[in-house]
Order: C-alpha cells, then structure tokens, then sequence
C-alpha cells in the first residue's frame, strides 16, 4: 500500500443520490466492476461541498475550495465500493495530485461557496479543463431545523438541524458509508508501474483499491434546490426523471489510506 499521510476536512456537504436503473450506468461502469445495487435500483451521488483544509505530512498544503464529486456504487468479487465519475475540484495542484498519486477522475473546476447568517449556503462548481466534457453543478441548501453550535464540525461553526449518525443497514447508509474506492482498466496500470509495485493485479483485471479512513457521517434533513446539474450528460448518463434524496452533514475530518493491489482469490 502506498504510504498517504493526506488528511482532508471539510464542510456544509450536500448528498444528492438518484435511483436509477442498472441500465442507465452500467455503460460508465467499466469491467470487471459490476453494478450494485440498493432496494432494487443502481445509484448515482452527488457529494458537494467545501475542503477547508487539506495537510499532506502535517503540512497544510492549500486554501479552501470547492468540491463536487460524482459517484456511482459498485461491487468487485463481492466487495462493495464506489467508482467515482468525476471529482471536479477549485484547486488545480489537488487536483493533479489526486489523478497522479491516487487514479482518481479529478478535473480542474472553479467554485464558490456563499454563507448566510440563517444556515444557507450556495455552492457554485464549473469545470475548466480543457478537453474535458463541460459541467456545472449549483445548488441552494439549509440544514433544517433551529440553529447550534457545533465543537464537532470543523471548526466549531454555528449550523442547524440535529445531525445524527445514520443506520448504517439503511439504505442512506450503505450508500454513504463506504470506505473504498476502485481504480481499474488501464489507470491501474500506470499506477501500478509510476508507484513501483510489484505482484499481479487479481486475474490480470489490473483493479486497485484505495481507502478512506473517517468516523461516520453525521446527517440531519435539509432544504435543498439543486438549481443547475449537467453532471450527468458529462458524464454521458441520461439524466434521472426521478427526485433525488437529499442530506446534509455539517463536516467530516478524513485520511486518505492509497491504493493497494487487490489480493486474489487464489492468493496471487
């Protein structure tokens, strides 16, 4: 495993998740990742939100910055995860870091975030790449209920609503507590050969997997308007007709673990 010392915090984060039929993301799955599935559909995530800090060996390393990422859930011999889409992001050298060091499909974005003194935020988060499908994605939100103060979230801000640990055998739960990601197909092997592992890859899939380490998320309900999303069609997935579920946790504190080879069944 590749050693990370990168701890991530970040704040006012919005989920967005879609029900969606297999049908609709099996094409952007690539194999031999599978689809999963939760009461009976395939799902698609939005997590937007702001990185307020970002330390890599103890160090902080960069400003705040908006970050929005795009994800589907996946299963690979058995094991549940995330494949991520897109992780569009407001800071440029993050963002090359995180493509390089850990596979993932970070694009260079430019974000805002607005704060009113009622609890709502704006988040605003346009691509920039060049090359890259366009994308925006804005939203409007307010954890609901009575404003508080929090010494929990990250750095103590006054926010609203009860946030509490979910059920993790909920279907919110098994959606948002997943720890590992995967990285396959041809991205898993220039890792593989840029980082220097040795061992094969399980059947010659060429699949890593990297974690995230974090407690659980803490969620309470929020008003939300999602105002521009074209994630979707970025990404080249039809986007859903159907409403979306919407939560609100008012921060989360994470350590980015690596990438691993994933070990075979038959122990290659």
């Amino acid at each position: 495993m590749v050693d990370s010392p990168l701890r991530l915090v970040g704040r006012d984060v919005l989920f967005v998740h879609w029900p969606v039929p297999v049908e609709a993301v099996r094409g952007a799955v690539p194999a031999p990742l599978t689809v999963d599935t939760l009461a009976g559909s395939a799902w698609l995530s939005v997590l937007a939100h702001e990185v307020s800090e970002t330390t890599l060996a103890s160090l902080p390393v960069s400003r705040p910055f908006v970050q929005v990422n795009f994800r589907t859930y996946v299963r690979f011999d058995g094991e549940p995860g995330v494949y991520f889409l897109s992780l569009d992001t407001g800071n440029r050298a993050a963002a090359i870091a995180g493509e390089r060091l850990f596979g993932l499909p970070f694009v260079p974005a430019r974000g805002s975030v607005r704060r009113r003194d009622d609890g709502t935020v704006t988040l605003r988060c346009q691509r920039t790449a060049g090359g890259e499908p366009r994308a925006r994605f804005d939203a409007r939100y307010r954890p609901a209920g009575e404003p508080r103060s929090d010494s929990e979230t990250a750095g103590g801000e006054t926010v609203s609503g009860e946030a509490t640990v979910v059920d993790p055998d909920s279907t919110t739960g098994r959606l948002i507590e997943r720890h590992r990601y995967f990285v396959p197909g041809g991205e898993a092997s220039r890792l593989s050969r840029t980082v220097g592992r040795t061992g094969r890859l399980r059947g010659g899939s060429g699949v890593l997997v990297g974690e995230v380490t974090r407690d659980p998320w803490r969620l309470s309900p929020v008003d939300a308007t999602v105002r521009t999303n074209t994630l979707f069609d970025a990404a080249g997935i039809d986007p859903p007709d159907t409403e979306p579920t919407v939560e609100y946790s008012p921060g989360y504190g994470s350590r980015v673990v690596g990438l691993e080879v994933v070990p075979s069944a038959e122990g290659d």
